[in-house]
């Protein structure tokens, strides 16, 4: 049995209690039922859950991205031989030096990256594209 610490009608902490043996301390709490959990609020009857943080969709898709590395390896194997033939092709027939530093020298593809970009615009990819290429690529174990 859980009882329920509640302090100006917050759950502020749960204890798993013997209910054969309840500890003096806290006989006077009341029983934990659904709904409680720590951060929600206690009205005396109920228990009401702890609101959830509202999460902005394109904050989400930010904080994703922000993450979303992989090794070239790893990228190159989920674009597929034919479409890094064709950055190969565009890289041996029109690419500047620095283009060519870009395509060859990558240690990681980190998708908010300047080369990842460049990257995508040579395969005509949409960010939905670039994101999708990412989340499979790093599920890549090579």
């Amino acid at each position: 049995m859980q009882k329920a610490k509640i302090e100006k009608g917050q759950v502020v902490n749960l204890i798993e209690v013997d209910p054969a043996k309840v500890p003096d301390w806290c006989a006077d709490w009341p029983d934990a039922a659904d709904g409680a959990e720590i951060g929600g609020t206690f009205d005396g009857a109920a228990f009401t859950p702890a609101p959830r943080p509202v999460v902005d969709p394109a904050e989400a898709l930010a904080a994703e991205r922000a993450r979303m590395v992989c090794s070239p390896l790893q990228g190159k194997l989920t674009l597929g031989e034919t479409a890094w033939v064709a950055v190969e092709a565009w890289r041996d027939t029109y690419a500047t030096w620095a283009q060519r530093q870009i395509i060859d020298s990558a240690r990681e593809w980190d998708r908010l990256s300047e080369n990842m970009q460049f990257i995508a615009y040579l395969l005509g990819y949409t960010d939905e594209q670039v994101d999708a290429l990412f989340r499979q690529a790093m599920q890549v174990k090579a």
